[in-house]
């Protein structure tokens, strides 16, 4: 072998011997750790991304998801302010979310992101809940589309025999007044346990049955077996006034989980 080659062939076999090295240095910062995000079983887990090291139970992994029912229902009055209803589905028997959170995703007439509104609710187990919101800053006359996104969801299980068991057992009655619309009624906790939270959703409808306007009203505390009266209000707005058929409305509640 002449002096070129055998200075070319060392010369090739230390790069190559360096890089090694180098590699085995740079292995532990390129090959990802593994985690309970990774779509592996690894690390001690029971289960792909559950149990052992990971907060997340196996039994909690294979729940069925939060699912949003339907389209988002937008309203507006003549004022431009806008609320938002959407229903929220929870097809699990034997777990509620006692937390998520969501967003509501406000797009224009062309499709864009104008607004995002954020919140967070509660949901037992196999309930659909209606999820009510005002705090709205676009115009209405501005609004497209609106989505709604669920997320970070805090399960726990359910036991039926203690949950509140809230019921209408008068109303609901909607009386168009000159100053303002109520819908009043009353509510009773037949359950055991104490309701905390009730949402009452009321929903105005028109002659055909077509949603014209909603809004909430909450009864912080209902004891077991005890009864309480509420009253929704809504704006005396020409707009809600003129189309709503009084017969038509209907009530959805929701205590917290």
């Amino acid at each position: 072998m002449s002096r070129t080659a055998k200075k070319i062939f060392y010369g090739v076999f230390y790069l190559a011997l360096l890089g090694l090295i180098a590699y085995g240095f740079a292995r532990p910062a390129i090959v990802t750790p593994p985690s309970c995000t990774d779509g592996v079983q690894n690390q001690l887990e029971q289960g792909i991304d559950c149990g052992g090291p990971c907060s997340v139970t196996c039994d909690v992994a294979k729940l069925v998801p939060l699912s949003v029912t339907g389209t988002v229902s937008v309203f507006g009055l003549s004022s431009g302010k806008a609320v938002l209803l959407a229903q929220v589905s929870n097809a699990n028997e034997g777990y509620k979310a006692t937390q998520f959170f969501y967003r509501f995703l406000v797009h224009d007439s062309t499709g864009k992101l104008i607004e995002t509104v954020s919140g967070s609710d509660s949901i037992s187990a196999l309930e659909r809940k209606y999820v009510f919101e005002s705090g709205v800053s676009s115009v209405f006359q501005k609004i497209g589309k609106v989505t709604m996104e669920v997320y970070d969801v805090l399960w726990k299980k359910a036991y039926m025999a203690l949950a509140p068991q809230v019921a209408v057992i008068s109303g609901p009655t909607t009386t168009v007044g000159s100053d303002k619309i109520t819908v009043s009624g009353s509510l009773k906790n037949q359950g055991s346990v104490e309701a905390s939270d009730v949402a009452v959703v009321a929903v105005l409808y028109d002659k055909y049955g077509i949603e014209v306007f909603a809004s909430q009203w909450i009864v912080s505390s209902l004891p077991a077996s005890s009864s309480e009266s509420f009253t929704v209000i809504f704006p005396n707005d020409p707009q809600i006034k003129n189309q709503i058929d009084p017969s038509q409305t209907k009530l959805f509640i929701s205590p917290r989980a």
